[in-house]
């Protein structure tokens, strides 16, 4: 099973906070939304490779549009646990 969320605006966040350098630290939010759409491209043409055939099920999320509570439950869901 694989999870990907999509949590451009925390990462932003979190990379303008951190004493860390990164690539788009301090940058406009444009800069950063072009910057992480690149990746995001990269690894959903990675992850329709990886389950062309039915495996590993992917999960994606989106957390502006869904809670970390319900991303749980469904991931809890999926592999019977409580």
């Amino acid at each position: 099973m694989l999870v990907f969320i999509h949590t451009d605006p925390i990462l932003e966040k979190r990379n303008n906070s951190r004493n860390q350098r990164h690539a788009v630290k301090g940058k406009s939010r444009l800069e950063v939304s072009q910057f992480l759409a690149r990746y995001r491209v990269s690894y959903e043409q990675i992850l329709a490779k990886l389950t062309t055939y039915g495996r590993p099920i992917l999960f994606q999320f989106d957390t502006s549009q869904t809670t970390i509570e319900k991303i749980v439950d469904k991931v809890l869901i999926t592999c019977n646990l409580p």
